[in-house]
């Protein structure tokens, strides 16, 4: 695996050093909005906020593309994650699990120029999301991800990881709406106040896709939700990808 894999133009002002969002990760989603919408008034940002489902779609790729490709050929030239896929048993073990966490993980925080949260392993979830969740609090953030994924194809641990990170890498842009001294890129400026802008609506849409009963329309609901979108859709290139 590279040792390093330099930021895309649109991530260059991070320190890779440190976890460059100490401090203002603390700051809720709520807390957030309340800062941010004073400035969306700017002209700036009313030319680089999406105003369409599909102007937000053409966005995403525009900004996180690069970064992508890049988590694809440092994880793809690593032969011992791809062993570690390639022996994925019948039943996984923590073991296998947490490595593949780590490496997926850390190659994606080099890519994007974040720090991702650590595994935290659950023995079940809510109903209504039993693979995995982010959750964060005061000074910790975490991936939980259920042991029961073990039991399952490695293709939906890898798919769970991915996606649960991306999450956590929305939670970091989100925060640094509010550091100055790291300011955003105006695109992905741009993302960060869409997504702010539905956030009211996030819950709601939750609990209605909870309600429909068909797998496949529940499902194309959820993904229809801007975050997930993006992490449905970030999940799904890397495995496909990584396991053709």
């Amino acid at each position: 695996m590279p040792d390093e894999i330099q930021p895309t133009d649109w991530f260059a002002g991070l320190d890779f050093a440190t976890d460059t969002f100490t401090g203002a990760d603390g700051a809720s989603v709520r807390s957030t909005r309340r800062a941010g919408a004073a400035p969306e008034a700017d002209l700036l940002d009313r030319q680089t906020v999406p105003q369409s489902e599909a102007a937000y779609r053409r966005q995403l790729s525009d900004v996180f593309g690069s970064g992508e490709a890049a988590v694809t050929a440092d994880l793809g030239a690593s032969p011992e994650l791809a062993g570690l896929l390639k022996s994925w048993p019948a039943r996984g073990s923590r073991q296998t699990g947490e490595r593949i966490f780590t490496l997926v993980s850390e190659g994606m925080g080099r890519a994007f120029g974040f720090t991702p949260a650590h595994l935290a392993w659950s023995r079940g979830l809510p109903a209504d999301n039993a693979i995995g969740l982010f959750l964060r609090g005061a000074g910790w953030e975490k991936v939980v991800i259920s042991a029961l994924l073990l039991n399952r194809p490695v293709r939906e641990f890898l798919d769970t990881v991915v996606h649960e990170q991306t999450h956590r890498l929305q939670h970091a842009l989100t925060c640094r709406l509010n550091t100055p001294q790291i300011p955003l890129d105006p695109q992905v400026r741009g993302l960060v106040l869409y997504w702010l802008r539905k956030e009211p609506d996030r819950k709601r849409d939750y609990q209605a896709a909870a309600r429909i009963r068909d797998p496949r329309e529940r499902l194309a609901f959820y993904r229809s939700i801007p975050i997930e979108f993006h992490a449905y859709g970030a999940a799904e290139r890397l495995v496909h990808t990584l396991l053709p």
